[in-house]
């Protein structure tokens, strides 16, 4: 929440605020107040890429509570078993409330839609061996055939998944087992590959891209829509692509160096 709240405040608040002085002459909270407003009822506020951050902080919450309970369980070996149906009804859950488009606040119908994703990933770090165990034959096959999903989305053309909104294009169950297959993909790659510096590098401090890629493209892009103009969309945004990755690369030092307990890179509060 440390990050949320630091540069929702600075970026999706302040900063709307000064540049509506800017363009009217005149001051006003209104900015704030409706941005403040979005990210409350899912809506768009300046800085949308920061509706991840409070999502991922219900999602954290829920997560907790679920497995608080499991663990009261006397029998261990049914601990993950009872994990994931849980999770499972959470997802059942929020698929409901999208059936019936009913839109939860604070981000609850995601939270909810995405717990059997979140604790999937603690139910094998806990109780499985897949991001320990070797990579064999079989891996080899899983990888094959759990990409072949990937291919089949995207020659298809119909990858459209919004978690913001808790939408999706496709059927639910659909979505969930490509889903796996794409994080069981991911996970036996990078097994695979073990280490890459920049994508590494690009992992560790993904959070300072985060908070940053949307104000900086709505910097860039009317600039680059003004210089060239006479170029196609498809050329302007590639423009306004590198520009941005370039930006929040030379940012990533400086957020280290000066923001590290709201860029997720210390601890701003120590317990124990």
């Amino acid at each position: 929440m440390l990050p949320f709240l630091f540069w929702h405040l600075l970026l999706s608040m302040a900063l709307p605020v000064v540049l509506f002085a800017c363009n009217t002459s005149t001051f006003s909270l209104m900015p704030a107040f409706d941005n403040f407003r979005e990210i409350v009822s899912n809506g768009f506020p300046y800085n949308i890429a920061l509706w991840f951050l409070f999502s991922l902080f219900v999602i954290n919450i829920l997560a907790f509570g679920l497995v608080w309970i499991v663990e009261k369980c006397r029998y261990d070996k049914f601990k993950p078993y009872l994990i994931i149906f849980l999770s499972i009804l959470c997802g059942f859950v929020g698929w409901l409330l999208r059936r019936h488009s009913i839109a939860m606040p604070l981000y609850l119908d995601t939270a909810l839609v995405s717990m059997p994703f979140f604790v999937s990933g603690y139910v094998a770090n806990r109780y499985a061996s897949i991001l320990t165990s070797r990579v064999g034959w079989k891996s080899i096959v899983m990888l094959v055939v759990s990409f072949s999903s990937i291919v089949y989305l995207y020659i298809r053309n119909i990858y459209v998944l919004d978690l913001r909104t808790n939408m999706f294009v496709l059927n639910t169950l659909f979505v969930y087992l490509c889903s796996f297959a794409g994080i069981y993909f991911l996970t036996m790659l990078c097994k695979l590959v073990k280490h890459l510096p920049v994508v590494s590098y690009v992992g560790r401090y993904s959070i300072i891209i985060l908070v940053l890629h949307c104000p900086l493209i709505n910097l860039v892009a009317p600039l680059v829509d003004t210089l060239f103009s006479s170029s196609s969309i498809a050329v302007r945004s590639y423009i306004i692509l590198v520009v941005v990755v370039a930006l929040s690369a030379a940012c990533i030092p400086l957020c280290k160096r000066f923001l590290p307990h709201f860029t997720a890179q210390k601890d701003l509060i120590k317990v124990g």
